[in-house]
């Protein structure tokens, strides 16, 4: 189930970014209309991917509602449906990420009175979309790194610090993916890509098992940004770092 999802999210997402990359040159009516097009298949496919994605999210409820009424899972195979409920819930975030970016970088390149640089601006960064939707990372991580240099007042700053953490998250490189998010938070406080910076320095503090650290970025979160939906994951994980340090407190207690 894991490997479908994946391939599903490879396929459809880098049938979306391609169209729009290979366009540079001074956008004509006809361009113009194509483009429109474009967005218009783009939507409908993400429209598809969500509904993909939201199956299998609805599959693994059910099986967490199995697993709550019958004793006989073990822990381990509690952590494993926990785990892959948590990569479909990043699956579901990184979609809505890239629909929006591709989106607005689509309606960015319909404006008039675009300057050529601003559209090789876009196109550059589009470039490092299409290595990371292909799984190459370390490609990926150069392209954007390369943008940044490029066009170190791009508006989309922050956007690629965010995505150069996640090329070292996914690697499970945790260390360099905090660093990473952090300059989402020093590049621009306002962004709303801040939130989510934070919060997976949170998840990276927690993968390296220095939970007390987790534990304040997920506060952070939880309290700086209500009713979001990186508020309530920062609280699930709350409970779950809470839980953690308990039972090493616990452990501490009883020990010689």
């Amino acid at each position: 189930m894991k490997c479908v999802l994946r391939v599903c999210m490879v396929v459809v997402l880098v049938s979306l970014v391609l169209p729009v990359a290979a366009k540079s040159e001074k956008i004509s009516a006809e361009e113009l209309a194509e483009i429109r097009d474009t967005q218009q298949v783009t939507q409908q496919k993400l429209a598809e991917m969500a509904n993909l994605v939201n199956r299998f999210r609805e599959e693994f409820q059910a099986i967490k509602g199995s697993i709550d009424e019958n004793s006989y899972f073990n822990s381990q195979q509690r952590t494993q449906i926990e785990a892959l409920e948590e990569e479909v819930r990043t699956l579901q975030d990184r979609l809505h990420l890239l629909s929006l970016e591709i989106n607005d970088i689509i309606e960015g390149k319909m404006k008039p009175g675009l300057t050529e640089k601003q559209k090789a601006e876009a196109d550059a960064y589009l470039l490092a979309l299409d290595a990371y939707n292909a799984d190459k990372l370390s490609a990926a991580r150069d392209l954007w790194q390369g943008f940044l240099q490029k066009y170190p007042r791009s508006r989309f700053k922050p956007n690629a610090f965010y995505w150069i953490g996640e090329t070292h998250f996914r690697v499970a490189d945790y260390g360099n993916a905090i660093k990473a998010y952090q300059f989402v938070v020093e590049s621009n406080p306002s962004s709303p890509w801040l939130r989510r910076a934070i919060f997976k320095q949170g998840v990276s503090f927690f993968e390296l098992k220095d939970y007390e650290s987790a534990l304040a970025f997920f506060t952070k979160v939880a309290l700086d940004y209500p009713k979001t939906s990186e508020a309530w994951r920062a609280q699930e994980y709350q409970k779950k770092t809470q839980s953690i340090l308990k039972a090493q407190e616990a452990a501490k207690a009883i020990s010689p």
